[in-house]
């Protein structure tokens, strides 16, 4: 066979390789005498037949012009056993009329968080997660964004949040885990969402307005519970830092190190989970572009970003995530092309 095509354009056509390795390989088929299949142009054909918009993320992945997605390959394989089928080669009576055809299954990212997260149906507060997809490779991944406004890691579990992703999660499965905004906040008045500090296994009955009883836990406990159950499902769980706020004490970039920053690493560390300090690199990154511009990230006040600053965290984030080598999910993210 000639050499598969590369997914490289030019004019809306595909250059062929007819007068290298392809002619090459076809002129030592016919002096060997032996079959001879013409992959590169079919295939070349077929792929400019759906137009390269169509072919880049589907039958290729956007990051790598060589090596074909599934579906890419299954493309290679039928042209193979459509030519196969018409040659005189006795191989021709095995080729099936109707294969079966089974795509590797998807894997999936599961966001649970806040509203620095969330998709808020606001365009002066819009979350990190909403923009990230970008930066995945989603012809091989499944992005959802489960993180809800206003919630804390308390609540994200009070509230069967928690359940609903565990019962989508499989084997193979991502979630990042990122809470600690709302996590100070009121544990037995108001909204009832703040846990208590640390991460130990201290506890705080409250009685709610219904008057039913709950048990609140500390903030590390939580993060810890969504960590062990993500393991015993077979997913992969990836503790990040909480956000920065456009808040400038002494001319640094505000951060709870000694707090939820703290505490989400210590959690991570005592369920051996892998961590990123976002905190730690927002900064650096805020500190680099200046008060002036991380100012018009923050539109409506200095917890949620607009749409610029919500782009620029998922780019860090998702930089962050795919220089995690440790993780196999770092195969799945890339910002080269973005």
């Amino acid at each position: 066979m000639s050499p598969i095509p590369r997914n490289q354009w030019e004019g809306g056509k595909i250059p062929r390789n007819n007068t290298s390795y392809g002619l090459w390989a076809h002129q030592v088929a016919e002096q060997e005498g032996t079959t001879f299949i013409d992959l590169n142009d079919n295939m070349a054909k077929k792929l400019e037949g759906l137009g390269e918009d169509k072919v880049t993320g589907t039958y290729f992945y956007k990051r790598d012009h060589t090596h074909t997605s599934a579906r890419g390959a299954v493309l290679a394989a039928s042209i193979i056993a459509n030519e196969l089928a018409q040659t005189d080669n006795p191989i021709r009576e095995f080729i099936l009329d109707d294969p079966e055809i089974i795509l590797p299954r998807k894997k999936n990212i599961f966001l649970i968080g806040d509203s620095t997260m969330a998709d808020n149906s606001d365009e002066n507060a819009v979350g990190w997660g909403v923009p990230f997809p970008k930066f995945v490779d989603t012809t091989r991944m499944n992005v959802f964004n489960k993180a809800r406004g206003g919630r804390s890691s308390r609540t994200f579990l009070y509230e069967g949040l928690w359940d609903s992703v565990k019962a989508q999660l499989q084997p193979d499965d991502f979630v990042l885990i990122q809470f600690g905004h709302n996590d100070a906040g009121n544990i037995d008045q108001e909204k009832y969402r703040g846990s208590l500090k640390g991460i130990g296994d201290q506890t705080q009955e409250v009685i709610r307005p219904d008057g039913t009883k709950e048990i609140v836990h500390t903030f590390g406990w939580y993060m810890k519970k969504y960590i062990r159950e993500t393991k015993a499902l077979g997913a992969e769980p990836i503790v990040l830092s909480l956000t920065p706020r456009n808040e400038w004490p002494k001319g640094e970039v505000e951060q709870r190190q000694e707090t939820y920053v703290k505490w989400a690493r210590q959690a991570a560390e005592m369920e051996n989970a892998l961590y990123l300090d976002i905190s730690g690199s927002l900064a650096v990154s805020y500190k680099k572009l200046g008060k002036g511009k991380v100012k018009d990230f923050f539109p409506k006040d200095h917890t949620h970003t607009g749409w610029e600053g919500a782009e620029f965290n998922a780019m860090v984030i998702a930089e962050s995530l795919e220089n995690l080598k440790t993780s196999d999910l770092s195969n799945y993210i890339f910002i080269s092309e973005k």
